[in-house]
């Protein structure tokens, strides 16, 4: 599974990092972090340039005009199937997260620090979890570098490459 780590607050960054980095090697997961960055630009442009279902984690205000829940509303109209991770230190802002309807996996508070890892862990553990069984209609895909998991409706066709056991996936985006 992919991941995405946005965060105004550079050591913050690399506190997640850390926390996912061990867990991912404690668990032997193929998950991987893709991006980490303090700006809503890149993971903007990150979104439009992937079909594979990540695990976002953001910070809610952020250094610039654009915040995490911008990010967060662009994600849902591209992808309603990768989770959304709110890593914030406004507790007070979670009710938003229902009423623009962001289908967040967790809403974590920063000031809770003796919870903070322990619910990184967890949403890491459900979305590779869910990722595993597999979301209805789509075909997924599991191999020693990555999972990816493909709507049906976005498949164009599958073919097969000459004198060799593997196939091809051609799909939107």
């Amino acid at each position: 599974m992919n991941i995405v780590i946005c965060e105004d607050d550079k050591i913050y960054i690399d506190y997640i990092e850390r926390v996912l980095e061990e867990h991912i090697k404690l668990n032997n997961s193929n998950s991987k972090i893709v991006l980490k960055t303090e700006t809503a630009d890149a993971v903007m442009d990150y979104i439009h340039s992937t079909s594979e279902i990540t695990l976002y984690f953001l910070d809610i205000k952020l250094n610039e005009e654009s915040s995490g829940f911008d990010i967060a509303s662009e994600i849902r109209k591209e992808d309603h199937i990768s989770h959304i991770v709110f890593i914030t230190n406004y507790g007070e802002l979670m009710p938003f997260t229902y009423e623009y309807k962001f289908e967040a996996l967790d809403y974590i508070v920063k000031s809770q620090t003796d919870e903070v890892e322990r619910k990184i862990y967890e949403c890491l553990d459900y979305a590779e979890k869910r990722q595993k069984i597999g979301y209805d209609k789509c075909l997924n895909i599991q191999n020693k570098r990555s999972n990816l998991s493909v709507p049906f409706e976005e498949i164009c066709y599958i073919g097969s490459i000459k004198s060799s056991h593997k196939l091809v996936l051609y799909y939107e985006h």
